[in-house]
């Protein structure tokens, strides 16, 4: 019995550390072993000696208490959540290979023919949670599409977020497409890709995301600076050290620059961009409306007049500036799917059940913040490892 119970833990936690993604994406989200607790079941149903309905409540209550400690001691944190939805999960999985091992043993002989009627119901109830299960998982880690009214976004960047080729192309499957993080921004916004700022721009239109662009003429420094006092909202990255790979050679002039140019404009609300200290490349995590964002080589803000607050020694800046406000980020690296998403999943975006930060479910908050739109958080959060 025990030898029983014993190996369905070491199937579960084998599960979730390895093909749940603990290990590579450094957190440990109890949900994230719900996709083979088929497999695992199977296992518990056929080393039990005398298995009967009170091992499903046993198992049950062995793994959340396994994944409670683990949680507590690994991210300092308990998601209930997601503990009673992997409990709830994990029962009716027991339950379920329960009932088809009682009615697998009453037809079939002993030997070969049983122990093949085992080997089909294992395979066959781990794929079948496992494919009935990942998508369910993936939709809880993601937020409600639509919030209580749309956000839209307009977006000027330097950065290679949209694929160069037109739509001929990309329906042919000749181009690559657009940036996850720019994807996975359109699932829950109107997105448009700008290359100026017009002067006459309403401060109740599109939010502005600033993201690493080129040097601006000083009109467009002076129309960015005059929507905003008007009451405009905006997310400004601004990166000391860009570390994104140049799709071009070094030095072609089509390359987004290897720093901000925005320092006038933040020179002008009483901040300055620093370097990274060291000018090396290094990743560094913070939290921010309940998100972690990872950066990497973010520069440093100082403030040195005006209304901006300074927040996470240097790496923002929350900026109220006439009516308007703007939150400005020393890094632009975190838009880099490098930064937060190991492998790109088949919908080239995914949800935070496969990212190893939160970067583009940050921005999405920032953005929802600034526009005053309330939208149906996420069932389920990254349980980080600290």
């Amino acid at each position: 019995m025990f030898r029983a119970y014993l190996a369905m833990v070491v199937a579960v936690v084998a599960i979730a550390v390895v093909g749940g993604g603990w290990l590579t994406l450094g957190r440990v989200d109890p949900l994230l072993a719900l996709p083979g607790m088929g497999w695992a079941a199977s296992i518990l149903v056929l080393l039990h000696p005398r298995a009967d309905r009170t091992i499903a409540s046993v198992a049950t209550l062995l793994l959340l208490l396994i994944f409670a400690v683990t949680c507590s001691l690994l991210a300092n944190r308990l998601p209930m959540v997601q503990l009673l939805l992997t409990g709830f999960g994990s029962w009716i999985a027991v339950t379920t290979a329960l009932f088809l091992w009682t009615r697998l043993r009453r037809i079939t002989a002993k030997g070969w023919g049983r122990r093949a009627a085992a080997a089909v119901m294992a395979i066959g109830l781990g794929v079948l949670v496992q494919w009935l299960s990942w998508p369910a998982v993936q939709w809880m880690y993601d937020p409600a599409r639509v919030g209580d009214r749309s956000l839209s976004v307009d977006v000027l960047t330097a950065l290679p977020l949209q694929s160069p080729a037109g739509l001929t192309d990309q329906l042919a499957g000749m181009a690559a497409p657009d940036a996850p993080v720019l994807l996975s921004l359109r699932q829950h916004a109107n997105v448009r890709l700008i290359d100026r700022v017009a002067a006459d721009r309403s401060p109740a239109g599109p939010l502005l995301l600033l993201a690493h662009p080129r040097a601006l003429p000083p009109d467009q420094l002076v129309a960015i600076d005059a929507w905003i006092r008007n009451g405009g909202g905006a997310v400004i990255l601004a990166d000391g050290l860009l570390s994104w790979a140049p799709e071009r050679p070094i030095g072609d002039p089509a390359n987004p620059p290897l720093t901000s140019m925005l320092g006038p404009l933040l020179a002008h609300w009483g901040l300055e961009l620093d370097a990274p200290s060291g000018l090396q490349e290094r990743h560094l995590s913070v939290q921010d409306m309940g998100h972690k964002v990872t950066m990497v080589s973010p520069g440093q803000l100082r403030r040195v007049r005006g209304g901006c607050r300074v927040i996470h020694q240097g790496k923002m800046a929350d900026c109220r500036i006439g009516q308007g406000r703007a939150i400005i980020v020393a890094d632009a690296d975190l838009l880099n799917q490098a930064s937060w998403l190991p492998a790109v999943p088949g919908d080239g975006h995914g949800t935070e059940a496969n990212w190893s930060a939160s970067n583009p479910h940050w921005l999405l908050a920032r953005l929802d913040n600034l526009a005053g739109v309330s939208r149906r958080p996420a069932l389920a959060r990254p349980v980080w490892v600290h």
